[in-house]
């Protein structure tokens, strides 16, 4: 058993005691709104729900892969940081590099793949930020 206490329909706290002021609420959290006998989550914010679906962009663009002849490659904004200075090295659209894949095998990548690797991400990052 749980018990909350409740202040202007919020819950403000939990135990696992009864108490006085207390009332039987097994799932409450602190936060969530208490009203007429009904627990619910407080609805957010218009700036609280824009930040969230920030957080959520920025943890996409984190976490983006590409694939580009069979091979998966990190793709986030460090990666292809990475990449630029990679090819920037290249000479020819068919020079070879050692690089390490999004699973951690390594593989012999030209120029063209790489150049190819930046273009998908560039796609995937403009999606992602909704443009």
């Amino acid at each position: 058993m749980r018990y909350a206490k409740i202040e202007n329909d919020t819950v403000v706290q939990t135990q696992p005691n009864k108490e006085t002021g207390f009332i039987e609420l097994t799932d409450a959290v602190c936060g969530m709104i208490y009203k007429n006998g009904v627990l619910s989550n407080p609805v957010k914010s218009a700036e609280q729900t824009e930040a969230d679906d920030e957080i959520l962009r920025f943890k996409k663009i984190a976490e983006i892969t590409v694939e580009v002849e069979g091979m998966v490659f990190n793709a986030n904004e460090v990666s292809q940081s990475r990449i630029s200075i990679r090819i920037s090295s290249m000479s020819t659209d068919t020079d070879k590099a050692r690089w390490k894949l999004a699973n951690n095998e390594w593989a012999d990548v030209t120029k063209a793949q790489f150049i190819s690797v930046l273009a998908l991400a560039a796609v995937e990052s403009t999606e992602i930020m909704g443009g």
